[in-house]
Formats: C-alpha cells, structure tokens, sequence
C-alpha cells in the first residue's frame, strides 16, 4: 500500500485516496505510528474497494470508440482536432495530448456560457471563469468571485455540471461550508443532496487524463 502521511495542527485523523492510488493520510503532530497503522488497517477494506476503482478506469481514444462529452456522445474519427456533427476528430499521434487541449478550450466556452446563465437566473455573481487541470475538485471559488473548473468535467452529465456551477457560485455569497451556504444552494436545487451523491461516483473521471 503506498501511503503518504501528512502532519499538521488538526485534532483528528483523515484519509483519502488520490487519483494516482495512494493513500493519504492528514494526522495531528503528536498521533504515533501504531494509530496510525491501526487506522489504517480499520479502513483497510474502504481503501481496497477505492483503489480497485480507480484502476479501472481507462480510456478508449481509438477510431470508432465513443466518448460522452457535456453530456453528448461523439465517435472518434481520425482528422484535424475538432468537435462536430457528433463527431470527435483526433490526430493519428498524441491523441491523448490533443484531446486534453480540446477539452480545455472546450471547457472555457460552456463553462463560461452556462456559468454566465446560471448566474443571471439566480442573481449570484462572479468575476470571471478559468479552466484548469485540477484533479482533487470539480471546480472552485477564491475570495474575489473568480470560479474554475476543471477540464475533467466534460465528462460529467449536464445536471450534475450544473449543480457544480451552482455550489461554485453560492460560495460568491458564503465562502464556507455553513447551514446558510447549503441552504443557498438547495434554494436553487432543491434535490442538491442527490446530486451530491451522485457526483461522488464519478470521482474515478478525475483519472482519466
């Protein structure tokens, strides 16, 4: 098991797996190695089942597959990079590279559409949207209003991009995790908690480049 432990001034201990399989661990300075082991080895199913999962994921990039993208599904065809007519056009060589510059164009031009609807039909506010690598988060707000999102959510359904739009855009108006915050975002989705759930399946995307 490759495990990475991190110490710092909390009072409890937390774990996760990264999308590259590792198992991270946040610890308080003073917790000894045997509790951790021993955490360790309490979740020592939950991490395999997780690991499991992300090895499985893979990617099919040659001529004929189908790849679903904001929702729409497109048929890979050699050619010039491009998106068209249900068609997703990629060169013979560095597929995976130019597929990656595709989505983060892609990217820019719904997110900042669908972010500037959004916005308008809830009244919340925002400064501008940038499209990153992220892999950890779907997308994030910083304390000036300006969203991004990860390129990696064009692989996600509509409903479930617009939910991350509208949870981004609540923390314009409450830039924490409070009562008021979800209250503010179930306001505008009032099935957020489904949504939510559903997200956390597609945890496993965020490894797919």
């Amino acid at each position: 098991m490759n495990v990475e432990i991190i110490r710092s001034n909390r009072k409890t201990l937390s774990l996760m797996v990264k999308s590259d399989q590792k198992v991270l661990i946040r610890a308080p300075y003073r917790t000894k190695e045997e509790e951790i082991l021993r955490f360790l080895a309490k979740h020592k199913t939950w991490i395999e089942r997780r690991v499991a999962e992300l090895g499985q994921v893979s990617l099919d990039l040659s001529d004929g597959a189908k790849l679903k993208l904001f929702g729409n599904e497109y048929r890979i065809e050699r050619g010039l990079t491009a998106l068209g007519n249900n068609i997703l056009y990629l060169p013979v060589h560095d597929r995976m590279k130019k597929l990656v510059a595709l989505l983060k164009q892609y990217s820019k031009q719904v997110m900042t559409s669908l972010t500037e609807h959004v916005s308008h039909t809830t009244g919340l506010c925002y400064s501008q949207v940038k499209i990153s690598s992220a892999r950890s988060r779907w997308g994030s707000c910083n304390k000036t209003g300006g969203l991004s999102y990860s390129f990696r959510i064009a692989f996600l359904p509509l409903d479930l991009i617009e939910y991350i739009v509208v949870h981004e855009l609540c923390h314009t108006k409450h830039f924490n995790h409070s009562v008021r915050f979800w209250k503010e975002v179930e306001w505008i989705i009032p099935d957020y908690r489904n949504k939510r759930k559903t997200l956390k399946k597609y945890g496993t995307y965020m490894n797919l480049l």
